[in-house]
């Protein structure tokens, strides 16, 4: 084992490593650069320096000024080799993480002195000398600890951990706004926004995880970009097969609800348990890496896949008749592929495709199936991306980057829908909810792809110290198609009654009412066919300006231009941002160890689609409705009489209410193009974050810590604004626009600390103190809260919309930890990570009742009725939590560079259980009376008016946390 480096008859090379200015290519590429100095403290030029990589070494010479850059480089460990003219060597390792620069600054010893130096890997972070915030684990130290199961990827399960980070929820503002990122390719749903394609968890080589002080190259979100770096091929030959294993037998058992129990106890019925199935799941996964041509062209495969697909025996829920039994099938498959051809030492060209396919058969219900021929059938889906990049150092100060991939999502299709077929009409009895002869559903494709690109220059700049400066151009083009229709063949008949006796679902055993759109109709769908079109083109400039050894600035700036159509509604907007990120940092001592920073940021959001679902029409098909009218021959009032010989409809037997029969006579027409009273607002504009950051940091050999102030101001939320104008009950005109009222407010403080001790042991976290506050019932850039559902000043936006504590992410603090420990036995090593969480009380929510809305508002076309809230009594809170994950593994040499591994992960050690959430409902005392309350008004009327009367589950825990889970991986590595 290598000496200690605190060995005092040694003298240690001073190195000052840190991930310094973010190279925020869109090729997931890192930079090293730093400055060599003499035991005497100055800068020596001609000073001999190395980076050997994975695809084999660079050599460079310092200049006048003693630096050196090696520029371009692929993630991973990088062995930095130093020498000069009477020193002693040196010699080190350190990882380089995708689209930040590490900086290394070194201080040679004098000739003939050993000099010991720390091997940087396992300290990997986001630098912190520039006023942001974040978190970056590699996949050796993934490896290590227990964060993630059940084939949760990586990306999710780093951000659960990341500083100010409620699950995936940054700094307040939930996933839907989050900025995802592979390998460059943006990797976003812009319908609702999340993860739009899946990763194999042996495929992430790195996870970066931005929250705060974001470069200028990142738009399009207000909570903060996840970066996912995936592996590529090297000269060398690798690669992995695992198997995690999981078994409900091995799990602790899940803890029924308290309002389970309290329901048990009122109505007196046990809560029983269906045996556990001593059942195993395997999810395996397999990796290859490796050469082509060597030093020319690599390659990367992964491939993922659960063994053995899902198969469960259900059975049919039919009224009538003994059950049928049929079987769910469900399987899925992850397919990567990565290509790099290294065209010459100083250009790169990469191709990559990611695909995810999976299949359902028969899974999803739609009713009571009460036919096999009413089942779902088969269900498909399928989605990825493929890209291309191009990369060059075109000279020693200017670097080029060229990207443009294709993230595709598509279901349904040809083949897929119910198993009843495509020309079968679909038929449902109204009283028993039997669904007859075919299922709901159909085989309507629908389509979408995401094309992004860019054109990126980066250009180091001497002059008044150096600038880093990057810019480029990017755009982003979301196009979905679709339609939808209820059924396969466009047709349902709807009835109600069986004839008495029946005993068979057959035609003449279906009672048909005539004249009658209460107990039988006929449904005749045309689906509409829809486009959603959304373009973002940007233009960006980011100058890292180091002024001196003590000065750095960010000087940021971005512009967007944000266009959207879609059809046939003929909705669309053209709006214009441009957004700072400003920041400065102050070096006190001038060597990277204490820095002082303070930073300005603003950040664009995207609209994304699916907040405009409602103003929309393709899911919402054009419906002619005929009621049945008969034909007077002997099947009248009988299905037999509503379908000729072949299937088809009998139109002598369909019509209106005055009698007319036929296709042209319907009883009613939907047409939800001219009927619809929901617009969208042209002049509407994206969400939008404001941020203020405060930060001090402070880097040693083998230690770091950071603190971070951060305030931020989120608004410019969409909100449905009802205006009333005497429809009917609940149709008002309504318009989703920006609602200047709507807002959210967090204030954070953030602090890092991370420590490597010796070669074997690794201890870090993080802790926020925090508070988020928000208008109640804003869903952060969708338009569902009921703030403007009833008019301007018609009911208090107190009640309606009340500001508090957000639900679900004001958690005033939490607390991350982990450790990991490793020691070698001959040829084995065995690994012990720990990871800990603990939360303080997470707000529930305020009391809520429902409460009537007065006629005067329900005839101008409002709803009849609004949740009442009633901050007057506060916030509910969850109790306090903490839980302890454990890893234990052990791997072991087994011929050559084969390792065999085993890993025991055990989630929720001790099995701590608390409920998800808690009831907070009751109702409105209006005068004091009211339906059923629990408990009851006092007889003598005394109860004020609107007072809320907490319900019999109040205060109840609804739904539990899982309870302790294992899980077994196993595998080859080579």
């Amino acid at each position: 084992m290598r000496p200690s480096i605190w060995n005092s008859r040694r003298l240690c090379a001073l190195i000052v490593a840190s991930s310094g200015i973010l190279w925020s290519q869109s090729n997931p590429v890192g930079n090293i650069t730093g400055t060599v100095k003499g035991p005497d403290g100055k800068l020596i030029a001609g000073a001999r320096v190395q980076a050997v990589t994975t695809r084999g070494a660079q050599e460079q010479k310092t200049n006048a000024q003693g630096e050196f850059s090696f520029r371009q480089l692929l993630p991973g460990r990088v062995q930095i080799k130093v020498s000069a003219p009477g020193t002693s060597g040196f010699d080190s390792t350190l990882v380089v993480v995708a689209n930040q620069t590490n900086r290394m600054d070194v201080k040679l010893g004098a000739l003939g002195v050993v000099v010991e130096v720390t091997d940087q890997a396992g300290m990997e972070a986001i630098d912190t000398t520039i006023a942001r915030t974040g978190l970056v684990m590699t996949m050796d130290r993934i490896e290590e600890l227990p964060i993630y199961y059940m084939g949760t990827n990586r990306l999710d399960a780093t951000t659960f951990r990341a500083p100010g980070s409620v699950m995936d929820t940054i700094h307040g503002t939930d996933s839907q706004h989050n900025a995802y990122v592979v390998d460059g390719v943006s990797a976003s749903d812009a319908n609702y926004g999340g993860k739009a394609v899946s990763l194999n968890n042996d495929f992430i080589d790195q996870v970066q995880i931005l929250t705060s002080g974001i470069s200028a190259k990142y738009g399009r979100f207000t909570g903060g970009v996840l970066n996912v770096t995936t592996k590529s091929g090297t000269n060398t030959w690798s690669g992995t097969s695992r198997f995690e294993i999981t078994n409900d037998k091995w799990n602790s058992m899940y803890r029924m609800p308290e309002v389970a129990y309290f329901y048990s106890n009122l109505y007196h019925f046990p809560i029983t348990w269906p045996p556990v199935q001593d059942k195993h799941s395997i999810t395996q996964s397999y990796t290859l890496l490796g050469p082509i041509i060597k030093d020319r062209l690599f390659f990367a495969l992964a491939y993922q896949t659960n063994s053995p697909e899902t198969r469960m025996v259900s059975q049919t829920t039919n009224s009538i008749g003994p059950k049928v039994p049929y079987t769910v099938v469900r399987d899925a498959y992850l397919l990567d592929a990565k290509v790099d051809w290294q065209i010459n030492g100083a250009q790169r060209l990469t191709a990559e495709l990611n695909e995810a396919n999976s299949r359902d058969e028969n899974g999803i219900s739609s009713g009571n199936s009460a036919t096999v021929a009413a089942l779902s059938g088969l269900t498909k889906s399928r989605k990825g991306y493929w890209s291309l990049g191009y990369v060059a150092q075109l000279s020693p100060s200017l670097a080029l980057d060229v990207k443009y991939n294709d993230a595709f999502s598509s279901s349904g299709g040809p083949g897929t829908g119910p198993t009843g077929g495509k020309n079968v009409v679909t038929w449902k009895e109204l009283e028993s909810s039997d669904v007859l002869d075919n299922g709901y559903g159909s085989d309507d494709k629908a389509e979408s792809h995401t094309r992004t690109g860019a054109a990126n220059l980066v250009w180091v700049v001497e002059a008044n110290g150096t600038h880093n400066v990057e810019g480029g151009f990017q755009f982003y083009h979301y196009n979905r198609t679709g339609a939808a229709s209820p059924t396969p063949s466009n047709y349902s008949i709807e009835f109600r009654g069986y004839a008495d006796g029946a005993t068979t679902y057959d035609l003449a055993n279906r009672i048909l009412t005539p004249l009658s759109a209460q107990d039988t109709v006929l449904q005749h769908y045309f689906p509409t066919h829809g486009e959603a079109d959304s373009k973002v083109n940007s233009l960006y400039i980011n100058d890292a300006w180091a002024l001196n050894a003590h000065w750095s600035f960010n000087l940021g700036f971005r512009f967007d231009q944000y266009k959207a159509s879609t059809s046939p509604e003929g909705i669309s907007y053209d709006f214009k941002a441009v957004t700072p990120r400003l920041s400065a940092s102050y070096d006190v001592t001038g060597d990277k160890k204490h820095v002082v920073s303070v930073g300005f940021a603003e950040y664009s959001g995207m609209i994304n689609q699916g907040n405009l679902a409602s103003a929309t029409v393709t899911s919402s098909p054009i419906t002619r409705q005929y009621v049945y009218v008969g034909t007077g021959g002997a099947r009248q009032g009988t299905g037999a009489d509503a379908l000729l010989a072949d299937g088809s409809i009998n139109w002598n037997a369909w019509g209106n209410r005055q009698g007319q029969t036929g296709i042209d006579h319907p009883n009613y027409v939907s047409d939800p193009l001219t009927d619809r009273n929901i617009f969208v607002d042209p002049d509407i504009k994206a969400p939008r974050t404001r941020e203020v950051t405060l930060g001090y940091t402070w880097t040693g050999t083998t230690r770091s810590f950071s603190a971070t102030l951060i305030r931020r101001w989120n608004d410019q939320f969409l909100d449905d604004f009802w205006i009333g104008n005497g429809m009917a009950p609940g149709k008002a005109r309504i318009v989703i626009k920006n609602d200047p009222n709507a807002r959210q407010d967090y204030y954070g403080l953030e602090m890092t600390y991370r420590q490597r001790i010796g070669d074997a042991f690794t201890v870090g976290g993080n802790a926020t103190w925090s508070r988020t506050f928000e208008n109640a019932g804003v869903n952060l850039g969708g338009a569902a809260s009921q703030a403007n559902d009833f008019g301007a000043g018609n009911i208090p936006s107190g009640q309606l919309n009340p500001m508090g504590p957000a639900p679900g992410l004001d958690v005033p603090l939490m607390v991350n930890a982990d450790a990991s420990y490793r020691h070698t036995f001959g040829s084995g090593t065995l690994n012990v990570g720990l990871v800990g969480t603990y939360k303080s009380g997470a707000a529930v929510a305020f009391r809520s009742a429902m409460a009537n809305v007065p006629a005067s508002l329900m005839d101008q076309g409002y709803a009849s009725a609004y949740t009442r809230y009633f901050p007057e009594l506060g916030v509910v809170r969850q109790p306090e939590v903490w839980t302890m994950d454990l890893q234990t593994g052990y791997d072991q040499a087994l011929a050559g560079k084969v390792r065999f591994y085993v890993r025991v992960n055990i989630i929720n050690v001790f099995n701590r259980v608390r409920p998800m959430t808690r009831d907070t409902s009751g109702t409105v005392v209006y005068q004091g009376q009211v339906g059923q309350l629990y408990p009851p008004p006092p007889v003598d009327g005394t109860t004020p008016s609107n007072q809320f009367n907490p319900s019999r589950t109040y205060g109840l825990g609804q739904g539990n946390m899982f309870p302790r889970m294992v899980q077994l991986i196993t595998g080859l590595k080579f």
